[in-house]
């Protein structure tokens, strides 16, 4: 790749041929990476006894809501430093082993297949030891939608909350003992048959417009509400048990390539997810929410039928 590369963000390529993989390029060097798999046993020890270093994106209105939900929500860590990437790297030489980093990055992907080429822009949660923290790949990470309005990159805080409890839970379950290989099945099936107890939120704005919203009560039989972004951010931030909602998370370059996921508001856990056989590999796929996704969110969840 020619251009240089700009402070902050991560370049990689995803080639689709008969498997994918994806190469990723930061500061100083270059891995191949696709899922972020689980943590280990050892990792999840260093990480509990060291300080979390948060390296922040570097915007302050993206910054400001990083730092409020992690002095909300996070509790794996009783000692959190917060500091932008340039203080990072002084903070860190000679206390490698004090610290583990949260680095918020803005990632762009680039997918070459028999369709065209394809490039994505979104936000990664990625966690490394503070001995790698030169390093491209991380040991954990977590990926979410951005969004570009006149040259300004912001993330809702839905997604912020998300990726913080996504990263969390799977700390504890690791520290539990618990595998987590596999992106988010196992967390599902340990939360199996919670949805039907709850009021999915579904966001207006992230509707397909070819849903028909007459047969919704027909493909999704648990309780539901067409709602909105702020009603279901603040169900996340008062952490409200009646509710889940549909988190839409990037998954390569490609930007018809996403995961729904049902997450419970009350603990940030995945209890059910949308339709994968038409899902993250089928350039056919609707990133919106329609009935075909409803109806799997209903299947997946576990629930006796």
């Amino acid at each position: 790749m020619n251009k240089k590369m700009r402070p902050g963000r991560i370049h990689f390529i995803v080639i689709f041929l008969i498997t994918m993989f994806a190469t990723a390029q930061s500061r100083n060097d270059q891995t191949t990476s696709f899922t972020a798999g689980q943590l280990s046993k050892k990792e999840i020890g260093l990480i509990e006894a060291r300080t979390m270093l948060v390296e922040l994106y570097g915007d302050p209105e993206i910054d400001d809501n990083v730092k409020m939900v992690i002095n909300k929500f996070w509790r794996f860590n009783k000692d959190i430093h917060f500091a932008n990437m340039e203080n990072t790297v002084g903070l860190l030489k000679g206390n490698e082993s004090k610290f583990f980093v949260l680095s918020v990055n803005k990632v762009e992907a680039t997918e070459i297949t028999k369709y065209g080429v394809y490039t994505n822009y979104f936000i990664r949660f990625s966690i490394k030891l503070g001995e790698k923290h030169n390093k491209t790949r991380p040991a954990f990470f977590q990926d979410v939608l951005l969004h570009e309005e006149n040259g300004k990159t912001t993330v809702d805080k839905r997604d912020i909350i998300f990726a913080v409890n996504y990263i969390q839970n799977h700390f504890e379950a690791r520290k539990a003992g618990k595998s987590r290989f596999g992106l988010f099945m196992l967390e599902v099936k340990e939360n199996s048959g919670k949805l039907e107890n709850k009021t999915l939120l579904i966001d207006e704005k992230q509707m397909d417009k070819k849903m028909d919203v007459s047969k919704i009560a027909q493909d999704y039989v648990f309780p539901y509400k067409i709602s909105n972004l702020t009603e279901i951010e603040n169900a996340q931030l008062s952490q409200d048990k009646r509710y889940a909602y549909v988190e839409i998370i990037p998954i390569g370059g490609s930007r018809v390539n996403n995961f729904h996921l049902v997450v419970d508001c009350e603990t940030g856990l995945v209890i059910s997810y949308g339709d994968l056989n038409n899902g993250a590999f089928d350039f056919t796929f609707s990133n919106l929410i329609n009935n075909k996704h409803l109806k799997s969110y209903y299947n997946n969840s576990g629930a006796k039928k």
